[in-house]
């Protein structure tokens, strides 16, 4: 028989091998991507992704290298065998890969080269028995076996260079990644045309009459077509697949950028969150200390190890450990914010005020509480200032109308509770408007500090001493019969009758005038404006007897003073 000669078209030789070397490279960088994915659903699409691009590139390859093998007759290829060739390096590519991902052995990566090698063999083999023409085909068995030793050579070293670099973590740059490709790639197109090399083809004796072999019942298609199709559709598929992998690493690395920015936002919030004045705490449901900063353990006098050994019930003494569980830890849990009061306990002993903002958050399933601590001790302090200020008059020092009446209620309210009657007295210095015009109003202020001093000096630790304006004071006296109330009121007045004011070579003298309210507590029905009504209208009459003098408000008196419309314009 006479050898028939063949030539290659060394375009489509070199568009093959670029193809092999396109697929090395975008499957290379999608077994990378495949084998960082955390989603199973979606590791196995990357994987079935990256397999069909191997395998797809590997056939391109093969069949582009089947097209510029030029035999001067008609060649036709079987459909079913064309198909069943194209996917058996996409199963061998998508089981080799899928055992070197999850077995980390260097036996397992021989098996996956095996299976590799082997598909890429029986692929190149089956195309040939594909392959349909009038001449006799014949094999060199010899570099039939070295087309099949390169064929497992090129796995073993791909997978190789996979396990390298993606399960190894090794960093491969752009320049390396494209000679890594032009390795596989090259590898890959020598066990094909070796093993055309390996095929001879011979002119038959006689030609098959009606050409029989493309009518036996299977589809055969020209080569011609063939070739525009897989050019079309592999072209598209390479093309996609390597759109996708650099969208995917340009996606990886803005998203490494973010964390990046996130792990800096982080780690300069913890910085911000451990030097804060106010403290920070975090706590499981049960109380237990998870984590705080610099000013929750420094405020407290422990150190922070200390405090971490601490329950949040040891610190905080307003809250027992079941209003915690019962009350706020289901509210917390529903994803309220609170913000409560508090009274924290230091390691000495000493306590101070709080305002705790509380947010809980969850964490691996568990649920725990964010707690932001402020201190209020200073500002304690000037809230009191404050509420010293509105009680106080700023003259004297003395409690003002306002406190008195406050603290009148209460003890009207604790005397009717307990049965105890108490007196109420006001004191007016008599003649004061004279004071002020002979002496002035410095001497005049002076003249009522000094008093409001002897008055609080006098009176009992536990009676109450107030200016209600003016010249006019007041003395609650608790606990205290109508004989002791006259008693105390009268050595008061006879005490301020002695004394003498001095002041620039010059003294001042005056009395005082006081009406006293003693209160049953059998007569329910009065208040303290009442009370102090009363009190006052003794005052009056104590004035109008002639000063200098206490007089005990009675009811007669009263009925006296309410007949007398001027009388009563003058006392209130």
């Amino acid at each position: 028989m006479e050898i028939i000669t063949a030539t290659y078209s060394f375009s489509l030789v070199s568009i093959s091998v670029m193809m092999a070397i396109l697929a090395s490279y975008v499957s290379f960088d999608l077994v990378g991507i495949t084998w960082q994915e955390k989603s199973k659903q979606n590791y196995f699409l990357w994987l079935l992704l990256s397999a069909s691009v191997l395998g797809t590139g590997i056939w391109t390859m093969h069949f582009i290298g089947m097209y510029a093998f030029k035999l001067p007759m008609l060649v036709h290829y079987e459909v079913s065998l064309t198909v069943l060739s194209l996917l058996l390096p996409i199963a061998g590519s998508l089981i080799g890969m899928y055992i070197i991902h999850y077995c980390h052995r260097p036996s397992y990566n021989i098996t996956a080269a095996l299976i590799m090698g082997s598909s890429i063999a029986a692929m190149h083999y089956l195309g040939m028995a594909a392959f349909h023409t009038t001449a006799i085909m014949s094999h060199n068995l010899n570099l039939v076996l070295i087309s099949i030793i390169i064929a497992l050579v090129a796995s073993w070293l791909a997978i190789q260079i996979f396990v390298t670099a993606h399960l190894k973590k090794v960093k491969i740059h752009l320049l390396t990644r494209l000679i890594i490709a032009i390795i596989m790639g090259a590898a890959i197109s020598s066990m094909h045309y070796i093993s055309m090399e390996a095929i001879s083809f011979y002119q038959p004796s006689a030609l098959p009459e009606n050409n029989s072999d493309f009518h036996s019942g299977e589809w055969f298609i020209q080569g011609e077509s063939v070739f525009n199709l897989v050019i079309f559709t592999s072209t598209l598929l390479l093309v996609s697949a390597l759109f996708l992998s650099q969208l995917k690493q340009a996606m990886k690395k803005q998203l490494q950028e973010q964390l990046g920015l996130i792990k800096v936002s982080e780690q300069q919030l913890r910085q911000l969150i451990e030097n804060a004045p106010d403290g920070f705490f975090i706590h499981d449901l049960e109380g237990n200390f998870i984590d705080v900063n610099k000013s929750a353990y420094t405020s407290l006098g422990y150190s922070k190890q200390e405090l971490l050994e601490k329950s949040l019930f040891e610190v905080e003494v307003s809250l027992t450990r079941n209003e915690f569980k019962e009350g706020i830890a289901p509210l917390l849990s529903e994803g309220q914010a609170m913000v409560v009061d508090g009274l924290h306990r230091r390691k000495d002993g000493s306590e101070f005020p709080v305002t705790v903002n509380i947010q809980a958050f969850q964490k691996a399933g568990e649920v725990f509480v964010f707690a932001l601590v402020r201190d209020m001790t200073e500002k304690q302090k000037v809230q009191d200032y404050m509420q010293k200020l509105a009680m106080t008059d700023e003259l004297t020092g003395l409690a003002n109308r306002r406190s008195f009446m406050e603290k009148l209620n209460k003890y009207l309210y604790e005397a009717y509770k307990t049965n105890t009657p108490f007196a109420v007295a006001i004191l007016d210095i008599d003649h004061f408007k004279q004071i002020n015009d002979t002496f002035g109003h410095d001497i005049g202020d002076l003249a009522l500090e000094q008093f409001a001093q002897h008055t609080k000096d006098f009176f009992r630790q536990e009676d109450t001493v107030a200016r209600l304006g003016g010249e006019e004071f007041a003395v609650i006296l608790p606990n205290c019969s109508i004989e002791k109330a006259l008693q105390l009121t009268d050595d008061f007045r006879q005490l301020v009758e002695q004394y003498a004011l001095h002041f620039e070579e010059r003294s001042l003298q005056f009395t005082i005038s006081i009406g006293l309210s003693y209160i049953q507590t059998e007569d329910t029905s009065l208040d303290a404006t009442q009370i102090l009504k009363q009190a006052d209208r003794a005052l009056y009459s104590a004035k109008e007897s002639g000063r200098n003098k206490v007089v005990l408000f009675d009811n007669e008196q009263d009925s006296l003073i309410a007949d007398s419309p001027e009388t009563l314009s003058k006392t209130q």
